[in-house]
């Protein structure tokens, strides 16, 4: 389940490009309004239902994908300078390491 922040920017990117309100989103969604504003307005996790299809929602359009959760982490850790950036993609090459089966050497027998 998506971050509330990245829930958040799916929202408000999904409300620019349609021109929408909450409570036409929160119709066409199958949420109530209110619920929107809540997530819209904290940055805190959610586990709700209405949450959760807000989550399927955006990804039905494209507006969320991938390891969302990923990318929080990254946008939260970031500092925005090339050499954090270099930094940051270096551990994440380095951690590739962790996945089963990455990075064993063949012993020949395959």
């Amino acid at each position: 389940m998506a971050p509330s922040r990245t829930l958040r920017r799916a929202i408000e990117r999904y409300r620019r490009q349609t021109g929408k309100t909450q409570s036409e989103l929160a119709k066409e969604a199958g949420v109530q309004q209110s619920a929107i504003s809540r997530i819209c307005s904290s940055d805190r996790n959610r586990t709700s239902k209405p949450y959760q299809v807000l989550c399927d929602f955006m990804q039905q359009r494209g507006l969320l994908s991938g390891p969302v959760a990923a990318y929080d982490a990254l946008d939260e850790a970031w500092d925005g300078t090339e050499e954090h950036e270099a930094a940051l993609v270096g551990l994440i090459v380095a951690s590739k390491g962790l996945r089963p089966g990455v990075g064993k050497a063949s012993n020949g027998d395959g």
